[in-house]
């Protein structure tokens, strides 16, 4: 297992990223970070690779996830368009659904 710390990262749209299960990476700059449109996933099936956003939530478009622990960081906000899967803690893929309720007085 390996730690390394990163300013920031920039993975090209399309382009997949694997990291050894067990490895922790931590960028210390989500909002200087550009990883739309990335796969990333730990390199072992089942048996997560750590990535931490270090300053708080990054919100991402199109990623693809599995096996990725973001549990030392920030949430991964992958709401938009984000494909899930499989084995992944601290990564949101779908919003919440609201539910709202109405009371009718019955006078």
């Amino acid at each position: 297992m390996a730690e390394r710390t990163y300013e920031s990262i920039e993975f090209a749209p399309g382009s997949t990223h694997t990291i050894p299960a067990g490895d922790i990476v931590n960028v210390i700059s989500g909002a200087n970070s550009t990883i739309d449109g990335a796969i990333i996933a730990s390199d072992t099936p089942g048996s997560p690779a750590y990535l931490n956003f270090l300053d708080g939530t990054i919100i991402v478009a199109d990623c693809t996830f599995t096996d990725i622990d973001a549990s030392g960081g920030g949430l991964i906000d992958a709401t938009d368009g984000g494909t899930d899967g499989g084995g992944n803690t601290n990564i949101i893929f779908t919003l919440a659904a609201a539910w709202f309720f109405f009371f009718q007085d019955d006078k």
